[in-house]
């Protein structure tokens, strides 16, 4: 699902953050009697990684934005669906990211039977609306 996608590039993103946050961080100065090594260019690799930091979470807001949509999109359609227990199972498991253990739990039935049988059921009725 787009929307599963998206989220885990949104997660990916963040995890790049989260790296350059650490490079930033570990880069310290010290002196030295060496003669500088560049071509004349300062270094400023903190304000590098700061710079990758905002261009990852820009991305990653954006991102987050065209998810919401899509989910909003989604549950609209899923609203439209006559059998009420599938489109539980539906929002349960691809909006709200339970596992399957816990939209069983949710729907109040058994775990295989959710994951199998009811889950092929509810996507073969989502499908007949979109």
């Amino acid at each position: 699902m787009r929307a599963n996608n998206i989220d885990l590039e949104i997660d990916s993103l963040n995890i790049s953050i989260q790296k350059c946050r650490e490079r930033a961080t570990k880069i310290t100065s010290f002196f030295t009697d060496l003669p500088a090594q560049h071509n004349g260019n300062v270094s400023d690799k903190i304000g590098l990684n700061v710079a990758e930091m905002v261009d990852y979470a820009t991305k990653a807001l954006e991102m987050m934005k065209e998810s919401e949509q899509l989910k909003v999109e989604i549950m609209i359609q899923i609203h439209k669906m006559s059998n009420k227990l599938y489109a539980a199972l539906l929002i349960d498991k691809y909006i709200s990211n339970l596992t399957w253990q816990e939209v069983a739990e949710h729907i109040n039935k058994e775990y295989d039977y959710t994951k199998g049988v009811l889950h092929e059921r509810a996507l073969s009725e989502f499908a007949k609306i979109i």
